[in-house]
């Protein structure tokens, strides 16, 4: 197996605070590319258009278990999954 450098984060968070506290450390630290989502639902519409690395989810949104999100990706081919964190 080989490692895959990571580029582009999709974030999922409810709060807004730590939604931008987020995005800056990703972006200006890491220089990461991070998309915002708001919802577990947001995420699973745009997991396909911008193709993440990495899914980083919060585990305390209400109304969204953590892991759903990374339950729709198990149809796709291997390759097309990308990495979930919680």
């Amino acid at each position: 197996m080989t490692a895959t450098t990571l580029h582009r984060i999709l974030y999922v968070e409810d709060e807004p605070d730590i939604q931008a506290v987020a995005q800056l450390a990703l972006e200006a630290v890491g220089g990461f590319t991070v998309k915002i989502c708001s919802s577990g639902q947001e995420a699973l519409g745009q997991v396909e258009d911008f193709a993440p690395d990495l899914i980083l989810l919060d585990v305390m949104m209400p109304a969204w278990m953590a892991h759903r999100p990374c339950k729709p990706c198990g149809n796709s081919p291997p390759a097309a999954i990308p990495r979930c964190a919680s």
